[in-house]
């Protein structure tokens, strides 16, 4: 949704996605949600980064691999340098590692559709270990999308007081409905095509610096990465407290899997 600027590691607010007044779809942050414990989560990343042009910025992503991350395209088209940070509930602690190399999907259409809206980044291998492990990624998800439960995380925005976001240093998640895909269409628009992923819940769902993270469904076998966080409404009230009238908008993870083959060279492949 919206990545997050940074100013001496404190967390500020940028602009893209339909969030153009106050946002960037890279700053999106989770409400309605609790604190996550230590291995809930163990593909969670964190990228932290500055731009070629503007403050620096935060965003979310997942663990691959041991040396690839999935995030959201938006959040590094005019990415400049920056870490990635892994095996940590909270922002600062864990392992960094160095960016290597930005791949940003070529048909990636930024504003205002935001169309194959990911990106991989190639970071400097990371150790694994119980808080560190590589998510899921499945070739067809359409059981799991049928379900219309999953998860969202992230480091983002959790309340608005007095027009102003408060940003979480603690990793969070919360519980959202999956839309149909023509549920999705009549809320937010015939943009909407079969790449794109609707979710959100009354009083819960991504905000500003949540961009990048993943949506997740839970399977006996654990769970898996069904979207990346895109975007959403730019409405504070709407971004708070109506996301099941307004549902932010993910990237269909399994349209991508030859993209993600290809591009960290048969490295990563979807189930």
């Amino acid at each position: 949704m919206l990545a997050v600027t940074l100013l001496l590691f404190s967390w500020a607010v940028p602009t893209v996605a339909y969030f153009p007044s106050l946002h960037d779809p890279r700053i999106f942050k989770i409400f309605g949600g609790s604190a996550a414990h230590d291995e809930q989560f163990p593909f969670m990343a964190s990228l932290l980064y500055s731009k070629k042009v503007g403050a620096s910025s935060m965003c979310g992503g997942t663990l691959l691999s041991t040396r690839f991350v999935l995030t959201a395209a938006h959040c590094v088209v005019d990415f400049r340098t920056g870490k990635v940070m892994v095996d940590s509930t909270t922002l600062g602690g864990g392992q960094w590692s160095s960016v290597r190399r930005i791949v940003v999907h070529p048909r990636y259409s930024g504003s205002p559709d935001f169309y194959n809206d990911i990106a991989i980044i190639e970071i400097d291998p990371v150790q694994l270990n119980d808080q560190v492990k590589a998510i899921r990624i499945v070739k067809d998800d359409s059981e799991l999308l049928r379900s219309q439960k999953a998860t969202v995380i992230g480091f983002g925005t959790y309340k608005v007081t007095e027009g102003k976001e408060i940003v979480s240093s603690y990793l969070r998640h919360t519980n959202v409905r999956l839309f149909s895909a023509s549920e999705c269409r009549q809320k937010n628009g015939a943009y909407i095509n079969e790449s794109l992923l609707c979710a959100g819940d009354m009083g819960k769902g991504t905000g500003s610096g949540d961009s990048g993270g993943p949506l997740l469904v839970s399977t006996r076998d654990g769970l898996v990465q069904v979207g990346v966080t895109s975007h959403g409404s730019d409405d504070f009230y709407k971004m708070m407290n109506e996301q099941h009238k307004h549902p932010d908008v993910y990237v269909r993870v399994s349209k991508y899997c030859g993209w993600i083959a290809k591009t960290t060279k048969g490295e990563v492949n979807c189930e």
